[in-house]
């Protein structure tokens, strides 16, 4: 993963701007706003939340792979990054475990 994305995905983890959610990349809840998983913030970051890019960059739980190869993650560590996120109430062992193996 380019040093730069990584850089800017754990600064949009710890800004506090995105409520941490489980089971769905990102969405909407009337009580309590937007919920986003980690892989539905980089999503985000990049643009790729968007109606239209839906088909290409991912599903509702899981960013495609074809995402996944672009950005340089490895799949399998995705969805041990998403089992965690769905463990975690934040965003804090999510941002541990992108920090020292990312």
């Amino acid at each position: 993963m380019d040093r730069d994305l990584k850089t800017r995905w754990l600064d949009a983890l710890k800004s506090g701007e995105y409520e941490q959610g489980t089971g769905s990349l990102m969405f909407e809840d009337d009580s309590y706003g937007s919920r986003y998983c980690c892989l539905g913030v980089l999503l985000d970051i990049e643009k790729c939340l968007e109606e239209n890019s839906k088909e290409r960059w991912h599903s509702e739980g899981m960013p495609t792979k074809k995402f996944l190869k672009v950005i340089g993650l490895d799949s399998d560590y995705a969805d041990g990054l998403a089992s965690v996120n769905d463990d975690s109430n934040d965003f804090d062992d999510v941002i541990k475990m992108i920090e020292q193996e990312v």
